[in-house]
Parts: structure tokens; sequence; C-alpha cells
């Protein structure tokens, strides 16, 4: 078994990749437009997931190098694979921290995208599932207003559009 992704196999994982990327957004788009919006949002992770891996396997096949099965293994089958590919596509955001006057609060960079990460991955743990905590139901949809609930998947799907957009960019 070989430990790499030949370079000449890339670019159909590219390809097949972004066929995810555009089955996701379209899914997320409808359920948005349907007032499912935490779902959603969190296909929109799903979504930014596979962009981290798109560009993983753009950076490679534009160097004319095999990917280390290894690396791949680290952002698809690893233990905290989820949550590394949110930070990855995290990392390249722009991110900034508001407080109540509106002033920007400074944090390393590095301590809002951890934020986040976890805040996105908490999204989709609690959407897609049912919990029995603390005497009571949990469920994200059941909790928080709806307004709210809209609120970030705009902002999820904005930036999910956004990204992809970019990555399908020429001279990516």
């Amino acid at each position: 078994m070989s430990s790499v992704i030949p370079w000449d196999k890339l670019q159909e994982g590219i390809n097949l990749t972004l066929q995810n990327v555009h089955s996701l957004m379209e899914a997320a788009d409808f359920l948005y437009k349907n007032e499912k919006y935490m779902v959603s949002a969190c296909l929109s992770v799903f979504a930014f997931e596979e962009m981290t891996k798109v560009e993983l396997l753009v950076n490679h096949y534009k160097s004319k190098a095999d990917l280390p099965l290894s690396r791949w293994k680290t952002m698809t089958k690893d233990r905290n694979a989820h949550l590394t590919k949110i930070r990855d596509f995290l990392s390249k955001e722009k991110i900034m921290h508001v407080d109540m006057t509106g002033k920007g609060i400074v944090h390393e960079k590095q301590y809002l995208v951890e934020i986040l990460a976890n805040f996105y991955h908490a999204v989709k743990t609690h959407v897609f599932y049912v919990n029995w905590k603390g005497n009571t139901w949990r469920w994200f949809p059941k909790e928080y207003p709806v307004n709210l609930q809209k609120n970030i998947a705009t902002s999820f799907l904005v930036t999910a559009r956004r990204r992809l957009v970019e990555l399908s960019a020429p001279n990516q």
C-alpha cells in the first residue's frame, strides 16, 4: 500500500471534493430558504471542512507533489479531524471581536480561531443530536430564538459562498 496519494490522482480528488462542496451548499441554500436555519448552518460548516480539503489538494497539485497519506488521514480520520479542518478554514478568515460598545478588542488570532472553531463544531454537534442534560432535553433549534438561528445560518452561508468563489477563481 502506498504511503502517498500520487500527484496524478489529486485533480480527481479536487473535482470530487468540489462537487461535494457544491452539493452541500445547494442543500444549505434550500434548507435556509425553508427556514431550517440550523441544519443549513451545519451543512455550511461541512462545506468549510471540505473546502479545507480542496485547498490541501490544490496546494500539492500546484507544487506537483504527492500528498503524504499521513497528512490526508490527519484531515479525514484523526480524532480531531473536524476541528482541525475548521481551524484551518478559520485561520484564513479575517476575525474581529467587537464588544457591546462597538470597539474592537485585540486578541491573538489563534485564540479567536480556537473559540470560533469550537463554536462551529458545537453548533454542528448540537443541531444533529438531541441530548439529555441537567434533567432536560437539549437541542439547539429548541433552545435558541429563530432570529439568532437565522443570523448564524446567514453568516455561515455568506462565508461559505465567498470562500467557494475564492477557491474556484482562476490561478488558485
